[in-house]
């Protein structure tokens, strides 16, 4: 049995996520952090990113950075993931 706690949330991301849009996922990742210890994001139906997604991801990073929080992109495509790389977003 997960605890609410321990159980990851799961924030998705789609469309396009830029300046106008990244507000909405940033709100979704600081509320998640705030509730679980791990909060996955999920970047599968993201088609555009411009630097406000990963503004938005340093954001939900710095947040992350207390003890035992994590934070976990999965499904970013190669054109997501290559500025994620580009912006030292990954962790990498």
């Amino acid at each position: 049995m997960h605890d609410r706690h321990t159980a990851a949330a799961v924030v998705t991301a789609s469309g396009d996520l830029d300046l106008e849009t990244a507000c909405v996922p940033r709100r979704e990742l600081t509320a998640a952090l705030l509730a679980r210890r791990e909060v996955v994001l999920d970047l599968s139906g993201v088609d555009f990113m411009d630097c406000a997604g990963p503004s938005a991801l340093v954001h939900a990073r710095n947040q992350a950075d207390r003890p035992g929080a994590r934070l976990v992109l999965r499904g970013a495509g190669a054109r997501v993931l290559r500025l994620l790389e580009l912006t030292g977003c990954t962790g990498d």
